[in-house]
């Protein structure tokens, strides 16, 4: 049978026959859908280079945070079905067109199927590594079957609040989840950097500062200071913007981060002694947001598009 004929891919366990056509809390079929592919230069400087990161971003989440930055296709799910030779030759175009790795965002209720299209990359001889670009929330023997082909992990790391969690992603089961699968791919994907600096293998991750939250950046930041080992970067964002996703009920700060807050998460680090890692510089502003609907999503020169569901390649 299926992973998707009874879906419990994620710790939600649905149990939705995806394989119909239904969808779960992620909001997708079995079929891969996907909305952008392309050069990404918004990611940290070792997953980025001078010719950006090949990222490829799927539709739907299994988390569907409120404050999504991307919702018109984590939680809309605008894009497009695409099969396995179609992924194959995205990446493939990628590559040539100088990407430093293949970025796989949001792909965690797509992993069985990923899987396999990953290994038929590793099988053709791919020259970058693979990166799995997720929330956190993937299962341990999801993360166990995906370290098989994955070299880069860039995992988030919410909250480690369990009420928290379940006001803002109607789970109280994200904080166990995360915890158990960043203590495995540490473990599991020590640094390796090549003579460019760019990261082949490892492990970045990734903590959004919400505003009016600083005890649950805290809460994060003493885990990571209490857990981390060589070579594990955090990475910082402090990129928190309000956003208007229709239908939204849940209540969820309407600002951004204040200049206040982000000199008390400066201090934070330094505290816990955390000196190996990213941090955003402090903005405000709306300019970076992707607009999905179109064929260049991204306003700002972050990114070069490949591929886009409504255009095909560019």
């Amino acid at each position: 049978m299926s992973e998707y004929s009874k879906c419990i891919l994620c710790k939600r366990s649905c149990g939705i026959n995806r394989e119909t056509g239904l969808s779960g809390f992620c909001g997708a079929a079995s079929s891969v859908t996907m909305a952008w592919a392309g050069l990404h230069f918004g990611e940290e400087p070792p997953l980025t280079g001078k010719t950006g990161s090949g990222a490829l971003f799927f539709s739907g989440c299994t988390l569907q945070c409120p404050f999504c930055q991307n919702w018109q296709i984590s939680h809309d799910g605008m894009g497009k079905v695409i099969d396995k030779e179609t992924f194959i030759g995205i990446c493939t175009e990628l590559v040539e067109r100088g990407a430093v790795n293949l970025n796989f965002i949001t792909g965690s209720h797509f992993t069985p199927t990923l899987i396999d299209w990953m290994g038929e990359l590793k099988v053709r001889g791919v020259p970058v590594p693979l990166m799995w670009n997720s929330s956190g929330f993937d299962s341990l023997g999801n993360l166990k079957k995906l370290s098989e082909v994955v070299d880069i992990f860039l995992p988030d790391l919410k909250t480690l609040n369990t009420s928290l969690s379940r006001k803002l992603f109607k789970t109280d089961k994200y904080p166990e989840t995360v915890q158990e699968g960043l203590l495995f791919v540490m473990s599991e994907k020590p640094l390796i950097l090549d003579k460019k600096g760019l990261m082949k293998q490892g492990v970045i991750i990734r903590h959004l500062v919400m505003p009016g939250l600083l005890e649950n950046t805290r809460e994060v930041l003493t885990w990571f200071s209490g857990n981390k080992k060589p070579g594990i970067f955090l990475s910082i964002m402090s990129q928190y913007t309000p956003v208007s996703i229709p239908g939204n009920k849940t209540e969820i700060p309407e600002r951004y981060i204040t200049k206040t807050e982000y000199d008390e998460i400066i201090t934070m680090l330094e505290e816990l002694e955390i000196e190996n890692g990213f941090i955003q510089e402090f903005a405000t502003g709306t300019d970076w947001l992707p607009d999905f609907s179109r064929k260049t999503p991204f306003y700002s020169n972050n990114a070069t598009t490949v591929w886009s569901f409504s255009e095909g390649y560019l």
